[in-house]
């Protein structure tokens, strides 16, 4: 059902829509609604088939299943219905003008059968109609329907995704570590005219490269990706990270000076120096890395990352007990910090030895944090 609110079965009164997503158990092409009854609170569960994933004329509306090639209106295989029974019953479809309206207000409501329907409908009338793709992909990430997602897009990929969608296409295949597919929706994207996407599509192609280990390919888009948003953070924090795992600290610190230049926010600026906080620890730099975490600690007081470092920071220098007491406060708010637990080992250890090459060792460039 859930082409309209369920009713109750015990008070026969009109539920309520609770929530929608990937129910446990059932396939890729299949979710749960859950309506819940205003009058007895009960919750009931109502599953329902995502429909064609790449619609056209001879997929049904309903279950996504093939019509047969040879009758005016065939009936489906697969659920039973003829094309326009499933119409009928999934309409009516709005025009071009209420499309968005219609959709959005479907799926507030728990109708998200039909507005899946809505977009497919328009689809099947032009396949290249972008807004209804992004609307259908944007109902399915909601719904966390990744392989449904996954599967939609590659097959529309061959059939001639829309190009703002394969900067979806591209991150989600990044998500799912499929980098060498990701690399090849990236580069149709880039084959197209510059827009303002391109730079952000430059960057998320240098992040799969990255993954790859083609660092040297990567950075170079990761360069040219700033040179197009300067005062983009993302751009120069994959750059930033890029640098630290390759363990180039000066060129981090320089990426990470250029960044403290820009309009960020007060998180994003912690951030910043939470890094340089760690790039200075990881060269034995004690008084530095202490600086960077205070100012990171002063800005995010309450981000385990910037305490951790703070903690880092103050043993590298030797103030053991307040370096114990940040640890603690990390493991207060985050008791399975590995790091943090073995910190506090080696300070006990060094603290009750006062072998400062105890805590050096660790809190030097062996950490992994």
């Amino acid at each position: 059902m859930s082409v309209e609110p369920l009713r109750c079965k015990k008070c026969d009164v009109e539920c309520t829509f609770e929530r929608a997503g990937r129910f446990p158990g059932t396939s890729a092409s299949t979710f749960g609604v859950g309506w819940r009854c205003p009058r007895c609170d009960g919750l009931s569960l109502d599953l329902c088939p995502v429909g064609p994933l790449v619609p056209s004329a001879r997929t049904c509306l309903n279950c996504g299943g093939g019509f047969p090639a040879d009758e005016m209106d065939p009936r489906c295989p697969g659920c039973g219905m003829r094309r326009t029974e499933s119409i009928e019953w999934l309409g009516p479809f709005p025009g071009p003008e209420a499309f968005k309206a219609t959709v959005i207000d479907l799926v507030r409501r728990g109708l998200i059968r039909s507005a899946l329907a809505v977009a497919n409908h328009a689809l099947v009338s032009d396949i290249a109609r972008a807004d209804a793709w992004t609307m259908k992909y944007r109902i399915l990430r909601e719904l966390g329907m990744r392989e449904a997602i996954l599967e939609m897009m590659g097959a529309a990929f061959d059939a001639g995704l829309p190009r703002p969608l394969l900067v979806s296409y591209g991150c989600e295949l990044y998500d799912a570590k499929l980098f060498e597919q990701s690399l090849a929706v990236h580069d149709r994207y880039l084959v197209g005219p510059a827009d303002d996407w391109t730079a952000a599509v430059l960057a998320n192609k240098a992040n799969s490269l990255a993954a790859l280990g083609r660092d040297e390919e990567a950075r170079v888009l990761y360069d040219e990706a700033i040179s197009r948003q300067p005062g983009l953070l993302s751009h120069r924090l994959n750059l930033i990270h890029l640098c630290i795992r390759r363990k180039e600290w000066d060129q981090a610190v320089a990426a990470i000076d250029a960044s403290l230049g820009l309009e960020v926010s007060v998180e994003e600026r912690a951030r910043l120096f939470e890094d340089r906080a760690f790039i200075f620890a990881e060269q034995d730099r004690g008084e530095e890395a202490l600086a960077a975490a205070q100012e990171a600690v002063r800005l995010a007081p309450e981000h385990p990352r910037a305490r951790y470092n703070r903690g880092r920071a103050l043993a590298l220098v030797g103030r053991l007990e307040e370096a114990r007491a940040e640890m603690q406060w990390v493991l207060g708010r985050d008791a399975r910090h590995r790091d943090a637990k073995r910190a506090i080992g080696m300070i006990d250890e060094a603290l009750a030895l006062r072998k400062p090459s105890l805590w050096r060792r660790f809190f030097g460039k062996q950490s992994a944090t």
